[in-house]
């Protein structure tokens, strides 16, 4: 413990810990010395026979389908009630890609639920258990559980179950399976699988089997170590700590050894005097510049140490990148990037090296993978992915296709990782799991264990014994089993102000939801006011509750406490409470909808105030790297730019519960069929709009050019690409050659890569992500509104936020692995809006159909205001060579697509968002109108 305490002291010393970081370690230590035995745990899973116990059948909401028989779930369609999603495998034999491609499609269906779980969502996964190439669709069962644990534990009012069935499953055998797993037990959070046995069916779950214990203090039975002499090391995130702390293991284990460092960035001057320190005059250390991702670079390198003569002798893959963020809001652009390097980077080291003598191949996994950590659903899925890939290539290592052992690991969070955890997090750790960061010593013995023990996969954890096996039970089927229900009043239809995603732990009995008059809704309101008051260490009297969260300084850490509060009240509630409820009236609302008994309980007569028993969660809820986006000034300036000041509007004030609730209401109360048909024929007006486009910075530049004949159109700008380097001039005939293109001529707007993320609580490295397009139709969304004379706060008024979002585009050529669909979400995401968000592409007709799509909504009552509009760039020559391709482009600098002599058209650049609201809506509201729609 000494040494403990002079390590934290020199930490503070060199401004590595805070004081307060501090504190909580050497609690932590003075806990370690006096209760619970401290020591390293190595655990294994396994498939244990567990028959679907009987009973009550509940049935699933939602069926979610990979790889079933097309005429198998024709016959489910017909005979469930249920929904059923059915995943459209992709036709490839790459396991990467499969991969990818299937846990895209189960992040969206995820959200949608996660969207709609008011009260409750019960939903079953089915994967089909056939082979794509080299890659077992267990992977992708893993995967899915993964990512289904990460989502309810950010939302317990979803309750989702993984199934496994084998490919052949016939209709009636899937129905009974459907039937066994809608009323049976199981550990939440637990994958099921049904595999033949003998000829029958056996319905299996996993457990943890522990395979050593070692106390702190015993000498702990030593491993053989797995690097030889001379050999070639190849360890992938070898910027990070953990490849670093590996290359230090094979320097001090060895004699002679080439380690070769992969990395995505280039080394810092600091970690380059680090590697040249390590290395010896017979340990060679080189880092390599290279994204694994990437299959070509990854084969260059492969190729390089054969030719050098020293291939690779085994692989350490560590690398790894994280995006915290909550499932709800998960961009696909987000998701993607994380599994990136563990899936396809993974993917690539092991096609080349399929046919290399490896020693062993070690796969750096995470403790993500086995349960759900609050933010991590993408980083879950890609570990579930290396998990699965071990076993699999094990297996292919049996047959004589691959050699030497592979070992996944699912690694805590390292003492010397690289990953730091700020000290409430750190402490909620230890009271929820037991565990402790990893120690570097204890880690390198784990793993050698690992490659000495007959196992695939290995989970490593440190800290106090009982209450990490305590946390291995829990998921144990044969002991009893917690069913995973959600009560039956916790279905129940929300009330009308109810918004968001919900869940009571603690729940009411069958029957219908307790309902709260407005005297104890006024009461409850006045003691969630007390509790906020509490968190935020602020007087009660300075408590308003229709005031934005985000003006008393929330921020993602301040939200997770306020949630850890009100769980200790409530039982489990969602992570993302503090970001879906935004003023601490409408969280009251929650409270009264969703946990009346509990209030009513709380706050009755006879019952004293207090807090009720609580479901601990096996993990702490550590929250992501989210902030609540925030209220912006009163203008937006572009830089060296300006633009007319925003008109203040009677909508502008921020409105009040009563209102909200009393629009509701109106919505909800039918009106008469003559109304109906009145609204579908009424005008609608732009009350604001927005626009950028050719040797145009605003709309009166675009008028001006418009009324004097300006011809806007030159040549490809060099700030998008080289024109020169791609054209080819084909009057004579020529034929084209791959990437060329035949018109070096467009319409191209300024700014196009000018972006203040801040003002969008964008974080700089995330905006890099962003597509310009998605940039660009963000930023004059938000001058239109000010056009309008709207703030974001407004915006509530409109049915607490029913406002539409329209966005039409052709071309995504920034990230094209990515979905532009996040074009119009992310613009409701950051207005808090909670009508249609639809990116739309209808080709040239894109931002008309969009515009039209919005007044259609508006007419049917749908909404009450809209944003819709367009968005167009030109940002890589694939386009031009596209469209040259096709001969659609004007090899002229003029469009003459129907002309004499005419040979396309030529491209031109522009984004345009206007907002729109029923006529009498506008004229009620006193809004300006700048034009009218028939």
């Amino acid at each position: 413990m000494k040494d403990s305490l002079l390590s934290i002291y020199r930490d503070v010393a060199e401004g590595h810990l805070t004081q307060a970081e501090a504190l909580v370690r050497i609690r932590a230590l003075k806990r370690q010395a006096l209760d619970a035995p401290q020591g390293v745990l190595l655990a294994t899973p396994e498939w244990v026979a567990v028959p679907a116990v009987p009973g009550p059948e509940q049935a699933p909401d939602t069926i979610l389908l990979w790889g079933i028989d097309r005429a198998v779930v024709a016959s489910l369609k017909s005979q469930s009630a249920a929904e059923i999603v059915e995943f459209a495998p992709l036709a490839t034999t790459a396991a990467d890609d499969v991969f990818a491609h299937a846990a895209l499609q189960a992040l969206a269906a995820i959200q949608s639920m996660l969207a709609g779980a008011v009260r409750g969502v019960r939903a079953l996964l089915i994967v089909a258990d056939t082979v794509v190439g080299d890659a077992p669709d267990a992977g992708l069962a893993s995967g899915f559980a993964a990512m289904c644990r990460a989502a309810m534990e950010e939302n317990p009012a979803l309750v989702a179950r993984v199934v496994q069935v084998p490919a052949d499953l016939d209709a009636d055998a899937l129905l009974r399976v459907l039937r066994d797993e809608s009323a049976a037990a199981a550990p939440r959070g637990a994958d099921v699988r049904h595999v033949r046995r003998d000829g029958a069916l056996r319905r299996e779950i996993p457990r943890w089997r522990v395979l050593a214990q070692t106390v702190d203090g015993d000498a702990p039975s030593a491993a053989p170590v797995v690097f030889k002499e001379g050999g070639c090391y190849l360890i992938t995130g070898g910027a990070g700590g953990i490849g670093l702390q590996f290359a230090r293991e094979i320097v001090a284990q060895t004699g002679a050894a080439r380690i070769v460092l992969v990395g995505r960035s280039t080394l810092a001057q600091a970690a380059c005097e680090t590697l040249d320190a390590l290395a010896t005059p017979t340990h060679r250390i080189e880092y390599v510049a290279l994204d694994v991702a990437q299959a070509e670079a990854v084969d260059a390198l492969v190729a390089r140490l054969c030719a050098e003569g020293q291939p690779p002798s085994a692989i350490l893959h560590c690398a790894g990148i994280l995006r915290d963020g909550f499932a709800l809001r998960k961009s696909p652009e987000e998701f993607a990037s994380v599994l990136a390097p563990k899936v396809a980077g993974l993917a690539n080291l092991d096609r080349a090296t399929r046919d290399l003598p490896l020693d062993f191949v070690l796969l750096c996994s995470s403790f993500s993978a086995c349960w759900g950590i609050v933010g991590q659903i993408d980083y879950a899925a890609a570990n579930a992915f290396m998990d699965a890939f071990a076993a699999q290539r094990n297996r292919l290592a049996a047959q004589g296709e691959r050699c030497g052992r592979t070992l996944s690991v699912n690694w805590p969070l390292w003492q010397d990782g690289g990953m730091s955890l700020d000290a409430e997090t750190y402490e909620r750790l230890q009271d929820h799991t037991g565990m402790r960061p990893l120690s570097t010593a204890a880690a390198m013995r784990a793993m050698y264990r690992g490659f000495a023990a007959p196992c695939d996969r290995l989970l490593v954890m440190e800290g106090e014994l009982p209450a990490m096996r305590a946390l291995l039970d829990a998921t144990d089927p044969t002991r009893d089993p917690i069913h995973d229900s959600v009560p039956e009043s916790a279905r129940a239809t929300p009330a009308p102000t109810a918004r968001a995603p919900s869940t009571d732990v603690e729940a009411e009995p069958v029957g219908h939801p307790a309902e709260m008059d407005d005297a104890l809704r006024a009461r409850a309101l006045d003691y969630i006011c007390q509790q906020c008051a509490l968190v935020l260490k602020i007087p009660v009297a300075r408590v308003r509750p229709q005031a934005p969260l985000e003006q008393y300084g929330i921020d993602s850490i301040l939200a997770m406490k306020l949630v850890t509060h009100f769980e200790k009240i409530f039982g489990k509630l969602p992570k993302t409470l503090a970001f879906e409820y935004q003023t601490i009236a409408h969280l009251s609302d929650y409270f009264c909808n969703a946990h009346a008994e509990r209030l009513i309980a709380i706050l009755s007569p006879q019952t004293a105030p207090a807090s009720g028993a609580v479901e601990r969660s096996p993990l702490p809820a550590i929250a992501p790297a989210v902030t609540p986006a925030v209220v912006a000034p009163a203008k937006f300036h572009m830089p060296g730019k300006r633009i007319a000041s925003a008109r203040p509007s009677p909508a502008a004030a921020p409105p009040t519960t009563e209102l909200v609730q009393r629009r509701e209401t109106d919505r909800r109360s039918a009106p008469p069929a003559a109304a109906q048909a009145a609204m579908a024929r009424e005008p609608i007006a732009i009350v604001g709009l927005s626009g950028r486009y050719p040797e145009a910075w605003d709309l009166d530049a675009d008028w001006r050019n418009l009324s004097q004949g300006v011809d806007c159109i030159r040549e490809i700008p060099a700030d998008r690409w080289r024109w020169q380097a791609f054209y080819r001039d084909v009057t004579g005939g020529e034929i084209l050659g791959a990437g060329e293109h035949s018109s070096k001529w467009g319409g191209f707007i300024e700014g196009a890569d000018e972006f203040d993320p801040r003002f969008f609580s964008i974080t700089p490295r995330d905006a890099e992500q962003i597509d310009p397009q998605e940039r660009l139709f963000l930023q004059h969304a938000w001058m239109a509104l000010e056009d309008a004379g709207y703030t974001r706060a407004a915006l509530q008024a409109c049915r607490g936020g029913q406002v539409g979002v329209y966005a039409g585009v052709m071309y995504g050529e920034y990230n094209r692995s990515g979905s532009l669909a996040s074009i119009a979400n992310r613009l409701s995401y950051v207005l808090n809006a909670h009508g249609p968000s639809m990116t739309l592409d209808t080709m040239c007709s894109s931002s008309l159909t969009a515009i039209h799509l919005a007044c259609q909504d508006l007419r049917l009552g749908r909404t009450d205001m809209a944003l819709a509009g367009g968005v167009n760039l030109s940002i890589h020559p694939g386009k031009y060579g596209m469209l040259s391709a096709g001969q659609f482009i004007s090899s002229a600098g003029h469009c003459q697509s129907f002309g004499e002599g005419g040979d396309g058209y030529i491209p031109g650049e522009g984004v345009g968002v206007v907002v729109l609201k029923r006529l009498s809506d506008a004229e009620r509201d006193g809004d300006a109108i700048h034009a009218i729609i028939r």
